[in-house]
């Protein structure tokens, strides 16, 4: 994702203004992270231009204050009717002043124009912004942060690390430690981090480990409150039991990604708990059903699924996460209960919007997990789908594991939502609450709600109801009020995010009304945060360019210069297709293709005769003009709203892949023994294992187990029926523990499985007590 890409129309062809300097602070306070953001860029020509300023903000950063510090004089914009704002831009440039006009342009980004730029003059901007981070383990939490910028050539690169600061000040009495992807700094005295060089870094992700379990808080200031709701309940006896795994196949992720996609969907297959039932969905610009529904955990469904993961490759083309989610939805679910999706992608799509809106319609009913995999994946989107149904999301980078993440993801969700949930205020009936309805809860995630009164300060307790398993819960927390405590460095903040709900609540509206209209656009106005029905407009005090010169600039005989115009049509086409771009923030899914008569341009000029469709699940359709040429593209390499398709009968034309994963087992690897488990949860090849494990047994006496242990798995084995799979199952945990203990994410559940399986057989036995003596025997490898 871009921050803070600026450019300009130069002799008909677009120039980058590479920044002179990147300054970044940031605190965070509970879930909550703000950061003062400045860059500073040099206008280096010989008369006033149009600049086009393109940040991110990813349909999860709030922006909330704005000032550009044009030589010596600040403009601080204002907000106004978008309509409005667009005539006082106008009537300024005209008159030669400097005037700067900010509008969301669509795609997760918001774009400023500086219309008469000064010549030769150093041009600040500076940013306030906020937004929630992501509790991703009971113990840990995270946020990301956005570092790349595009040239004009289309060329992907990072911010000049020579100029670069970034640092984040932790809550101290919550947080142990923070890491980051990035080489930095830590001081445990003020818990804070230091990043001096970018070093090649496309975004920062910041770890925050917790000291203790996250828990329900209150903060108020004033009229406004942030409440954190992280419910610690009790495990109900029926979990859920239908899983949906959607996983993307599109050409991006080729090599390791598809790889790791492999190996994390073995594990998953294997990791699912009996009684259940399952479906796989490969997606790209079309999608593919393993199953035409969920369908029995089983022995023989399972083996399918595996001679899937084996196979699978990265071969559907661009990205529509859309259409096979609504196919999905609109399937029946196997039980009453909330039925689970885990998908995993590594880009970025164009309707963000739509898939959010179609997730949260079918929230009650279905819960989402998300794995953004890799620098291009969109962190409004996987945040945003986990977050509108209660699910939960993590990033994986290229070299972590992605099983590790999506694991701990499947033992979350066998839990039920905290759904229906209401929220009252004591003594006050007259609140709003942001986001509304509020979205289910999932027992081991957390979430922030923003609260505001329409009449009498916040204060006194929250009390919190609402629908768990088969019973009702209650929640009640005490408000921690006035300006002496943790909040206090965030609460600029926490009216600009109560805000930014509520917006994007109408901007979701698929038919707003008037009234509707005019409430958000009160509402941004009060509360500085842009929407898309408002804008923000500054004017210099001082004309610096000539009246009679017309800022309107021509290219090929279409007007791409005037708000709305060159950066706003353009950002649609450079979501989908990689056209030589500085401004396109998106991962680019489909192959590039050819403009023979194109001009290098920051963001393709769709805007001289394009249109685009309204289909949400689809693509678009734009044409390129030069001279008297106009060029049509399609913006998707396939029709992408195609029924889905099962994939059994392409499988089964394959070579059936070997049942065995290798044909010796000289080193251990995690991967060989997992793929040894059987179903159920046991191991049986007893020659394999010994090879894995350096051991040489043969039967229970070859493990010297002392005593009362000898004796009690004795007894016990004499009345199975065989006693080669107990033994080779407790060698493969132990074998686990010795050498795999630092990705035991990846294989808690499979170890569950077993455990299941060995208490069945190993009745009055301590079972962990014998894994821990066979551990102790394996040699070192």
């Amino acid at each position: 994702m871009v921050f803070g890409s600026c450019c300009i129309l130069v002799d008909n062809k677009f120039k980058s203004m590479t920044a002179k300097a990147m300054r970044i602070s940031g605190t965070q306070r509970n879930l909550i992270a703000r950061f003062d953001v400045e860059q500073v860029f040099e206008h280096s020509e010989a008369e006033p231009k149009e600049v086009s300023y393109v940040f991110p903000n990813d349909m999860k950063i709030c922006i909330y204050d704005t000032t550009f510090i044009v030589g010596t004089e600040v403009i601080k914009p204002k907000l106004q009717s978008k309509e409005t704002a667009k005539a006082t831009y106008d009537e300024a440039v005209e008159k030669g002043h400097t005037a700067v006009f900010g509008t969301n342009i669509g795609h997760g980004l918001t774009e400023f124009k500086l219309g008469n730029l000064p010549a030769n003059t150093e041009c600040k901007v500076q940013l306030k912004i906020a937004f929630s981070c992501q509790l991703t383990t009971s113990s840990s939490m995270f946020l990301k942060f956005p570092l790349d910028v595009y040239s004009p050539n289309g060329s992907k690169h990072c911010i000049d690390s020579t100029n670069f600061s970034l640092s984040l000040n932790c809550d101290k009495s919550q947080i142990s430690k923070v890491s980051c992807n990035i080489p930095s700094t830590f001081s445990e005295d003020n818990c804070s981090i230091t990043i001096d060089k970018s070093e090649n870094a496309t975004s920062a992700i910041f770890t925050m480990e917790l000291k203790d379990k996250l828990q329900n808080s209150a903060f108020s200031i004033g009229k406004d409150c942030v409440l954190v709701i992280s419910p610690d309940l009790e495990i109900p006896e029926t979990k859920n039991n239908e899983f949906i795994f959607i996983i993307d196949c599109s050409g991006s992720m080729s090599g390791s990604s598809i790889q790791q996609a492999r190996e994390c969907l073995e594990i998953f297959i294997r990791s699912l708990p009996e009684n259940s039932y399952f479906n796989i969905i490969r997606f790209g610009s079309r999608f593919q059903s393993l199953f035409e529904s969920s369908v029995q955990y089983n022995e023989e469904t399972a083996e399918k699924a595996l001679e899937l993961a084996q196979n699978m490759k990265a071969d559907l083309g661009g990205t529509n996460i859309y259409s096979p989610l609504e196919s999905a939805f609109k399937n029946a679910r196997k039980s009453n209960l909330q039925r689970q999706f885990f998908i995993m992608t590594d880009g970025e799509v164009h309707n963000v919007s739509e898939i959010l809106n179609l997730v949260t319609e079918h929230s009650k009913e279905n819960r989402c997990y998300t794995i953004g995999i890799g620098r291009g994946a969109d962190a409004g989107l996987v945040e945003g789908i986990a977050t509108s149904s209660g699910g939960k999301c993590d990033f994986v980078g290229n070299s972590e594991s992605l099983s590790n993440k999506v694991i701990p993801q499947l033992e979350s969700s066998l839990l039920p939502s905290f759904i229906n949930v209401e929220i009252h205020v004591e003594g006050n009936d007259n609140i709003e609450i942001s986001p509304f309805p509020i979205p289910s809860i999932n027992p081991k995630g957390a979430t922030t709600v923003f609260i505001h009164s329409q009449d009498s300060d916040i204060q006194g307790n929250v009390l919190i109801n609402g629908s768990y398993g088969d019973g009702n819960e209650e929640i009640i927390i005490s408000i921690d009020e006035g300006n002496e405590n943790s909040y206090n460095e965030i609460k600029d903040a926490i009216l600009p995010l109560y805000s930014f709900h509520q917006l994007q609540k109408y901007e979701r509206m698929r038919n707003i009304s008037d009234q509707d209209k005019e409430k958000a656009i009160s509402l941004s106005i009060s509360s500085g945060v842009l929407c898309n029905y408002t804008a923000y407009v500054g004017v210099s005090k001082e004309p610096v360019a000539d009246p009679n010169v017309h800022r309107m600039m021509r290219f090929g005989g279409g007007r791409i210069a005037a708000p709305g115009g060159y950066m706003e049509h353009a950002v649609a086409r450079c979501a989908r297709a990689q056209v030589k771009c500085c401004a396109a923030p998106m991962a680019c899914k489909a192959a590039p293709r050819k403009l023979e008569d194109s001009v290098e341009c920051c963001a393709a000029p769709m805007a001289l005769m394009g249109s685009r469709a309204s289909n949400p699940k689809g693509g678009m359709l734009s044409k390129f003009g030069k001279a008297s040429h106009v060029k049509e593209c399609m913006m998707q390499e396939e029709e992408c709203c195609e029924a889905p398709m099962p994939v059994m009968k392409r499988l089964a034309s394959k070579e059936k892949a070997d049942s065995n994963p290798q044909s010796n087992y000289d080193k251990y690897e995690l991967m060989t023994l997992i793929k040894l488990q059987k179903i159920s949860g046991y191991w049986q090849d007893l020659d394999a294992i010994n090879q894995l494990s350096k051991l040489h047994v043969k039967s229970l006496n070859d493990l010297n187990l002392t005593e009362p242990l000898n004796t009690e798995v004795t007894q016990a084995i004499k009345d199975a029926s065989d006693s080669n799979p107990i033994i080779c199952t407790l060698i493969a945990l132990a074998l686990l523990h010795k050498f795999s203990n630092d990705v035991k994410n990846s294989w808690m559940m499979l170890e569950t499985k077993a455990l299941k399986w060995l208490s069945g057989k190993l009745e009055n036995v301590d079972i962990q007590a014998v894994i821990a003596h066979v551990e102790s025997i394996i040699p070192p490898q």
